[in-house]
């Protein structure tokens, strides 16, 4: 109910009083009630301006009367919607109709993070164009500034350039502030190609998937960008700073020069190689099993399989019952006899169907169980005092702590011996210095230095071995992170069908599953990079060849590195996910107002939580 007073006109609650009209006196008893919180939420929510008009209202009887409070609050809401509506009625239609109805100041709100003030999103959204006026190609709606970049694409390319259908499109991204990357799309600023051929794969689950397709196909599934003569990978704003600064002069007309010139040689020798390589992990990956077999097991699984789970479920119950009652009859013996037999049939046909699923499967556990193995040798031969088995976090925790506490009484000691050889040859030298100096007692005093020397430098050197046995500890951190993500691969090839085949049996179409962190069946079947070879086939003569041909060729490296020439980073090679649909216009998207993301809009705390409401 508390949402529902503050939705934003949606609901508009039952009014039992009004808060009175303007007056210049001290807010009222109601109005005291508003802490600094609620006050900040109003402010955010409405603008500073209608608060103090707000707070400026008469007082009214002291009985505090917190409808009649929330009440006024929602018609300053309401007035602050219709201000914003008047704005966003004026952006265009295919905009205006993805903001929800009555959320036109969330909009709003949320825009100003981004872009400064109303008319500077007034005049961004205002620029948002049907892109094929400026490539053919480009069936989708950009940012102007995207689609005259696409275009100058286009051109250098000779109209060489594969279509899309997916651009500017809000996404329901305007609630909250979230990052400017995720923003290219809702701005306007990214532009994807072949969505279900080249899906994104990114977080947890895209991580376990990201793995497999390491091992099968060799390397990183993203293309990795080294810094000019390392073999360090270059800093992600580092490479997105070269692009824009790529893009901006492409799309003057100018050069690079010196350093600039030689930085954008090597990113596009470097991108020549990982491009090639990545498409030959993703055809590798899809040589890893035998994918046709794989598709055959998918459609055996959702047609066969799932309602056989069901069948079984079900007679598990109905024995479960008679049991329970049990057998009383002859009918109900001869029920009994019927269930465990079909039972035992379809348990069978489950059984055979994991079977041919496993065999199916087996290159890919067999190569995570070998590199489940290879993860574990590496974490035992850490250190000149291996390890007997693979540690917890928790035991690798005490195992470091106990290395330095080993470190520290190291260095005591060695101290302690330090001081008595310093010492012993303050001795030795105030005996050899003496009138008469004793033979015996000079040999003594030299054998207790020489011992003190020797224990300073035996516990000097045992530090020295527990600070690099202590520092070796912490090359188990990555390995431990890697072994679990090996552990979740292990585990969802083996128990989780969804993982392996997807949560229905469409082999086509566009939902969200297919395009981001699809099954593997998918990826077996149509890999994850799919680029077009460069046929050579000259210009298009005509439009309808143009399209036609967009279709199923150009999406190669030629476009690729010419996207990059003017500003597109593609989503190919974002480290720790990979997206390789997915271009984005670097200067569009980092222009965005890096503002601290604000508190999520809520109702104060004290809004009444049973305050009556109406549909509006």
């Amino acid at each position: 109910m508390r949402d529902q007073v503050f939705s934003h006109s949606e609901h508009e609650p039952r009014s039992t009083g009004q808060v009175a009209g303007s007056s210049t006196h001290a807010p009222g008893p109601q109005l005291q009630q508003l802490g600094p919180a609620q006050i900040h939420y109003l402010q955010r929510t409405a603008g500073n301006a209608a608060v103090a008009a707000f707070l400026q209202r008469a007082p009214v009887p002291t009985t505090f009367d917190p409808e009649a409070l929330f009440t006024g609050v929602q018609q300053i809401l309401d007035r602050e919607e219709k201000k914003a509506e008047a704005i966003t009625d004026k952006l265009p239609p295919h905009v205006k109709s993805d903001i929800a109805a009555g959320h036109s100041l969330e909009f709003m709100n949320t825009m100003r993070s981004y872009l400064g003030s109303d008319p500077a999103t007034e005049k961004h959204f205002g620029d948002i164009v049907w892109a094929a006026d400026y490539v053919p190609q480009a069936e989708a709606y950009l940012h102007k500034t995207t689609a005259e970049r696409l275009g100058q694409v286009s051109t250098a390319l000779e109209g060489q350039v594969p279509i899309t259908y997916v651009g500017q499109d809000l996404r329901d991204r305007y609630h909250n502030r979230t990052s400017r990357s995720l923003m290219a799309h809702p701005m306007g600023y990214a532009v994807d190609f072949r969505a279900m051929d080249n899906p994104q794969i990114h977080g947890d689950k895209g991580k376990v998937i990201r793995k497999l397709i390491e091992l099968m196909g060799g390397g990183p599934a993203h293309i990795t960008i080294l810094k000019k003569g390392t073999k360090t990978p270059m800093a992600f704003d580092s490479e997105r700073a070269l692009i824009e600064k790529m893009g901006r002069a492409s799309s003057e007309g100018k050069q690079l020069e010196a350093e600039d010139k030689a930085a954008a040689d090597d990113f596009f020798n470097q991108m020549d190689e990982e491009f090639d390589r990545m498409a030959q992990a993703s055809d590798a990956f899809k040589r890893s099993v035998d994918a046709a077999v794989l598709t055959g097991l998918k459609k055996e699984y959702f047609t066969t399989y799932r309602p056989n789970q069901a069948t079984l479920a079900t007679i598990a119950r109905e024995l479960a019952d008679l049991d329970k009652r049990g057998v009383k009859t002859p009918a109900e013996y001869a029920q009994k006899q019927s269930w465990l037999g079909q039972q035992v049939a379809l348990q069978s046909q489950q059984a055979s169907f994991r079977s041919r699923l496993a065999t199916v499967l087996q290159p890919w556990t067999d190569r995570v169980a070998s590199a489940l193995a290879d993860n574990e040798a590496k974490v035992k031969s850490v250190g000149f005092a291996p390890i007997l088995n693979v540690p917890s976090r928790e035991e690798l925790a005490k195992m470091k702590k106990q290395w330095a506490d080993f470190v520290r009484e190291r260095a005591t000691e060695r101290k302690e011996a330090m001081k008595k050889a310093k010492a012993a040859e303050k001795k030795l030298n105030k005996a050899r210095a003496a009138k008469n100096p004793k033979p015996e007692e000079i040999a003594q005093l030299q054998a207790d230095l020489d011992s003190a020397t020797r224990q300073a430098l035996v516990y000097g050197w045992i530090q020295k071995a527990d600070e690099a046995e202590r520092a070796d500890l912490d090359q188990i951190d990555p390995l431990l992170d890697d072994r679990d993500v090996l552990l979740q691969l292990q585990a969802a090839l083996a128990t989780d069908m969804d993982f392996v085949f997807g949560p229905k049996l469409s082999l086509g179409g566009n939902d969200e599953r297919s395009v981001k962190n699809p099954p593997l069946e998918q990826i077996a079947r149509r890999g994850y990079f799919t680029p077009d070879a460069s046929t050579g086939g000259g210009p298009p003569k005509t439009q309808s060849e143009q399209l036609k041909r967009s279709e199923h060729e150009w999406f190669n490296k030629a476009f690729f590195k010419m996207m990059a020439q003017y500003g597109f980073q593609p989503g190919a090679d974002w480290p720790g996910a990979t997206d390789p649909m997915h271009f984005e216009l670097v200067e569009g998207v980092d222009a965005l107002l890096p503002a601290i993301r604000p508190q999520k809009e809520t109702a104060p705390a004290s809004a009444p939580a049973s305050a009556p409401a109406t549909a509006h």
